[in-house]
């Protein structure tokens, strides 16, 4: 099992060196293949762990491998002592498995869309050490190797959303999303520090023991880590950066928004889900966070007109599902919904990508149309997944959410009337989510064309079709295969909840009360999708008149509530203004002090030159001269 944990780590970060260093001597779709070929690899290492803890008892499913010691600092209570290895236990192997898995199909997707591309050499290795960062975050023995992941696949991110960096947009984008993830990452420091502080270790494995029995913790520990979780996975209000990545290559979008980068922060909650458990208010404040952010999203993805836009907002709603999950207790739900979104939204981002590819790199909503008889493969696997993201009976996105949305009900039946605010946020989210994929959907597959004439539309080549075809299974088996809570078929949450915090409050209702409230939800699904079919279907002539003439509550969705200009006027700004008066005292007083010292040194210089004239008998009166004053002040 060393030589396997070694190898998930080994084998990306060689190859990205290796397409790093040499890859601009390989052609055509080679850079491509070799950088697929490593990934699927690593799906079968994965896989090979997964088969192996799964052979072990129940109590015995975690495997620490250690290669070398890293840091071994201090003595006693103070000592910090690091090694550089992996921890295997259900969690890490489960992200590890449906990140290796469906990055394998994003890297396959990317060999012809990006085997045009300049420097296609430099995308490959970029992905390349994006999966060992990722690898790293999740398979790190301790949670400094986390965070050493946790910055890598921010640094990545930065390079892949640039990677055009030539169009201003694209290398804007990647500074973006680097420096608010950087401040998130302030309060994962914060955590990190205080954890050691308090329990004098930060290996997961002797971490294990200390949190099983841990019963109080400082609300704001936990919260320094969801503060670092809310910058990776994109929370109210560091949640900006996220929309304006798609800037980046389609198959980065899908990478970063499905199965990867955003979804470390619920990994990290998850991690230390003791931790929140014992925190008091801690974990009321995830779930408000993720509900209001799930809800505020969802408003923004109703009038967004790029198709990559609408996806963005949703993956940032589905993203505040997940942490409302978290909040509720309900740890296993949460990962239940991250893998069933995986499947989804990178069907969902790889379909566009086609979609994109076929119109010669359009995006805007309003000139598609029509396009279910040009591009019918795409359109059959975009609407499993469009379905599976509206939550709509029997695709993936159904189970997962179905289950959020029975937590939240079941702590209000408990006696929390708060709960039920929650889980009406949760169900009005639905809805806004199943209308405006709805409107997405419609946009660009049905009605008329408004296709530029001049563009002939056509099915992705081979790999990206692949891609797509097993993405769309996913997404329709994915949730019953991996749970339904109603029938009590709960086989992901039997093999992941052992390493969970267990639920602070309940989590069940009545059998009768249970089946209701899922038929509930099923049918507002269903109604939000056929008027947002209805809505925007036909010409559409109507549905676009309102929104040209939209009224001031719709401006303020198409302007995303205006946040960034909000952020700019209250932070950005200021910070300008504060940092150009620096740079004016650096130029007139610092600089200014500088020149004036210069000028006196040079002024003094050339005097003193004048009395270097050579000539002898001069040195010699000036030497008599001094003598006579030392001898005058000594005798004073």
């Amino acid at each position: 099992m060393n030589l396997v944990a070694g190898l998930l780590l080994i084998l990306p970060l060689a190859m990205a060196a290796l397409l790093g260093l040499f890859g601009k001597r390989l052609h055509g779709k080679t850079p491509g293949l070799l950088a697929f070929g490593m990934a699927a690899t690593c799906f079968g290492l994965a896989v090979a762990a997964f088969l192996h803890l799964r052979g072990l008892p129940e109590e015995a499913r975690f495997v620490e491998a250690s290669f070398w010691r890293w840091l071994d600092l201090g003595s006693g209570d103070q000592r910090l002592a690091l090694d550089v290895g992996v921890w295997l236990d259900p969690l890490s192997v489960t992200w590890a498995l449906f990140v290796t898995g469906v990055g394998s199909l994003i890297f396959l997707y990317s060999i012809s869309y990006m085997e045009h591309e300049e420097g296609a050499w430099r995308y490959f290795s970029y992905l390349c050490l994006f999966l060992f960062s990722m690898l790293i975050l999740v398979l790190g023995e301790n949670l400094v190797l986390t965070f050493l992941g946790w910055e890598g696949v921010g640094l990545c991110s930065y390079l892949l959303i640039g990677f055009d960096y030539g169009k201003e947009v694209a290398a804007r984008a990647g500074r973006k999303a680097f420096v608010v993830n950087r401040i998130g990452d302030v309060g994962f420091l914060i955590g990190m520090f205080w954890t050691w502080k308090l329990y004098g270790t930060l290996g997961h494995g002797e971490m294990k023991p200390i949190m099983a029995a841990v019963t109080a913790v400082p609300p704001l520990l936990a919260l320094g880590y969801f503060v670092g979780a809310c910058g990776k996975s994109a929370q109210l209000p560091l949640f900006v950066w996220l929309p304006d990545a798609m800037a980046g290559p389609t198959p980065v979008s899908a990478l970063i928004h499905a199965a990867t980068m955003v979804t470390a922060g619920i990994y990290l909650v998850l991690r230390l889900s003791p931790l929140f458990v014992a925190a008091e208010w801690a974990l009321d404040v995830v779930a408000w966070t993720g509900a209001a952010t799930a809800l505020f999203a969802g408003l923004i993805a109703l009038r967004q007109r790029d198709i990559k836009r609408v996806l963005a907002y949703s993956t940032v709603s589905q993203l505040g599902y997940m942490f409302l999950a978290c909040g509720l207790g309900a740890f296993g739900a949460a990962a239940f919904h991250v893998i069933t979104h995986a499947f989804f939204k990178a069907l969902l981002f790889l379909g566009a990508g086609a979609v994109i590819h076929a119109l010669h790199g359009e995006q805007d909503l309003w000139k598609m149309g029509g396009l279910k008889h040009h591009l019918p493969k795409t359109a059959r696997a975009m609407t499993a997944g469009a379905f599976a993201l509206a939550g709509i009976f029997p695709f993936a996105g159904f189970f997962s959410k179905d289950e959020i949305l029975g937590v939240a009900f079941a702590q209000g039946y408990a006696g929390d009337p708060s709960r039920y605010v929650l889980w009406g946020m949760g169900v009005l989210t639905a809805a806004l989510t199943a209308f405006y994929t709805a409107r997405m959907m419609t946009l660009c597959f049905g009605g008329t064309s408004r296709v530029d004439p001049h563009l002939h539309p056509h099915e992705a080549p081979a790999p990206m079709a692949i891609a797509l075809q097993v993405l769309m299974v996913a997404s329709i088996v994915g949730g019953a295969a991996l749970g339904f809570e109603a029938l009590h078929w709960m086989p992901l949450h039997h093999w992941i909840d052992p390493v969970l915090a267990a639920p602070p409050h309940p989590t069940h209702l009545p059998p009768a009360l249970n089946w209701g409230l899922m038929a509930l939800a099923m049918m507002i699904a269903v109604l939000a999708w056929r008027i947002g079919a209805k809505w925007y279907g036909g010409d559409f002539a109507p549905a676009r008149q309102a929104e040209l003439t939209a009224p001031r509550f719709a401006k303020l969705l198409q302007g995303r509530f205006f946040v960034d200009e909000l952020y700019a006027l209250l932070i950005v700004r200021p910070l300008r203004f504060v940092a150009e008066l620096c740079l004016e005292f650096d130029r007139r007083v610092v600089d200014g002090l500088f020149r004036g010292a210069g000028s006196f040194s040079a002024l003094l210089s050339t005097t003193v030159r004048l009395a270097q004239n050579g000539v002898v008998h001069a040195y010699a009166f000036w030497m008599v001269v001094g003598a006579v004053l030392l001898l005058t002040l000594a005798l004073a």
